[in-house]
């Protein structure tokens, strides 16, 4: 999966907000069983590699790692 920043905003080439995203991400996805395979940030968008059982629907996961990133990481840097 890839997920790309809103108007492709190069938002991602800080650091420490690319090491919060794969944090949030790592934690959304431990919590629902969703394992890892790989992820890496660019500077406007996030690529994915997951793995799942097949009764989590992959619109399911991807609502799960948009709101719960976001959320936080709107929360953590209100600008």
């Amino acid at each position: 999966m890839i997920f790309v920043c809103k108007y492709r905003k190069k938002l991602l080439v800080s650091r420490q907000i690319s090491d919060d995203i794969k944090q949030f991400s790592y934690e959304i996805c431990q919590r629902h069983s969703v394992i890892v395979r790989y992820m890496e940030t660019d500077k406007d968008h996030i690529y994915y590699m997951i793995e799942t059982e097949p009764t989590m629907s992959i619109s399911k996961i991807i609502n799960l790692m948009k709101s719960y990133t976001t959320y936080h990481i709107w929360k953590r840097y209100p600008q």
